[in-house]
């Protein structure tokens, strides 16, 4: 019951930390220079792990979670039921999270985030925990009258119940935690689900403190989805746009997906969302996500870029976007052979759109060993409005935690491993992290490829 993973930073001190360098005008960001408001007094820090992935549902420990105040050393911290503080006295600071899962003797998984952020940006870090382990309740439902040649699906939180015939389906939910369940019915007929649903209800919420059993009638509830016009201003040749759309209903609860599009198939001049008859209630929210990906080449190789924007409706209309430009890199991501196989990145910088740009970068590692063993690893690695501002280039070099006492070596990258990198330049209107909400538009470019080998200097 995971979400999509979010990603971290560094800085320069002592032996366990990371190295942060800018090109730019003005000051450094890691050279201790501060403004006097920004660094007017010491400042409690939070970070919460969340095991059905940031910002949603409850907090629990993970294995890991250090913290380092401005250019300091990187020191471990205790949590209490997933929430962890610290204090920052001055500007800036950095965190650090990891998680190391053995799920059986021939499978590892093992994901590291940095955040490398400033007061300014936030004083509260949501980050993904490991796997939950909250006391699950039993849920039955059945779903009703689904119409000929369709099958039908109930979403809630982060888990689902398919059904094509009236036989019950079962899942579980976190106990006591509020959920929004989707009902949708797709077609069918051709052996393939399509991308939009027939028919789309938003069910009253249920919390569950109990195992619960739930009845729905597809064909009495279910209203089809209200298309709505789409325009997009600036595609360039060979870029394949697509466009999807979700509803959040609580902040708590990731967004529903609702529809998707793929101009590979058709014409993408439309988009889908729930219309009012179908249950939705004052506080919801449409998202709106409009992609283009363009393969293609830059000065590190072969590359896929991607270019999107997300805007948020209380009350959906006709859309004409304009996506964003692509980000260009001069150098893809390296990761050097020592043990703590620290990675170096170097974020492009360019000013805000919008209100705000945050940077990110994920590199991830799939190794499958001669015995039959098979990890998955991942590191993410986030770079704060406040620590980009002024400057044209940030170059980050992660931390060795080898020295802290809850590292392992298995969180560590192999140097044979398949290893992929993406990284993204996020220009919001918003706060990093703030709930969808009306008037919400975040724009991202993204550049992606494969890492070619692991540094032997």
């Amino acid at each position: 019951m995971k979400t999509s993973n979010l990603l971290r930073i560094t800085a320069i001190a002592p032996v366990l930390a990371g190295s942060i360098a800018a090109c730019a005008t003005s000051a450094d960001p890691s050279d201790g220079t501060e403004s006097a408001a920004a660094n007017a007094g010491p400042k409690k820090i939070t970070i919460k792990t969340h095991p059905e992935g940031a910002p949603f549902g409850y907090t629990t420990n993970t294995t890991l979670v250090a913290f380092q105040d401005g250019n300091g050393a990187w020191k471990e911290l205790t949590g209490t039921s997933g929430v962890y503080t610290a204090t920052a006295t001055g500007a800036q600071y950095a965190v650090a999270t990891a998680c190391l899962e053995k799920h059986s003797e021939t499978y590892v998984t093992s994901r590291v985030a940095v955040y490398y952020l400033t007061t300014s940006d936030t004083s509260v870090v949501d980050d993904n925990g490991c796997t939950p382990t909250a006391q699950n309740v039993n849920v039955t439902a059945t779903l009703k009258d689904i119409p000929a040649k369709q099958i039908a699906e109930l979403r809630f939180g982060q888990t689902q119940i398919g059904a094509s015939g009236p036989m019950p389906g079962f899942t579980t939910t976190p106990k006591g935690e509020p959920v929004d369940p989707i009902l949708l019915s797709y077609d069918n007929s051709t052996g393939l689900i399509a991308g939009v649903p027939s028919l789309v209800y938003r069910a009253p919420a249920i919390t569950a403190q109990a195992d619960q059993t739930l009845q729905y009638d597809v064909s009495a509830l279910g209203v089809p989805p209200e298309s709505f016009g789409l325009k997009i201003d600036n595609l360039v040749a060979g870029e394949f746009p697509s466009a999807e759309t979700r509803l959040s209903t609580r902040s708590t609860q990731p967004a529903q997906l609702i529809a998707q599009l793929n101009a590979k198939f058709a014409p993408l001049d439309h988009y889908y969302a729930v219309p009012l008859p179908a249950g939705l209630l004052p506080g919801d929210i449409t998202l709106l996500n409009v992609v283009g990906d363009l393969p293609g080449n830059d000065a590190v190789g072969p590359v896929t870029f991607e270019r999107s924007i997300t805007l948020g409706m209380k009350t959906p209309g006709s859309a004409a976007v304009f996506l964003p430009a692509q980000l260009d890199t001069a150098q893809q991501p390296s990761l050097d052979p020592s043990p703590a196989r620290r990675a170096t990145i170097t974020f492009p910088i360019t000013p805000a759109t919008l209100t705000t740009a945050d940077y990110q970068a994920a590199i991830t590692q799939v190794t499958s060993e001669l015995d039959g063993s098979l990890a998955n690893q991942e590191l993410d690695v986030v770079l704060g409005a406040g620590r980009a501002a002024g400057q044209t280039s940030v170059t980050v070099t992660t931390p060795d935690l080898t020295g802290l006492a809850d590292w392992s070596p298995r969180m560590a990258f192999s140097s044979n491993g398949e290893t992929s990198w993406s990284m993204s330049r996020n220009d919001r209107n918003v706060a990093r992290g703030a709930a969808p909400s009306d008037g919400m538009e975040i724009l991202t470019s993204t550049v992606s490829g494969m890492l070619s080998s692991i540094d032997s200097k």
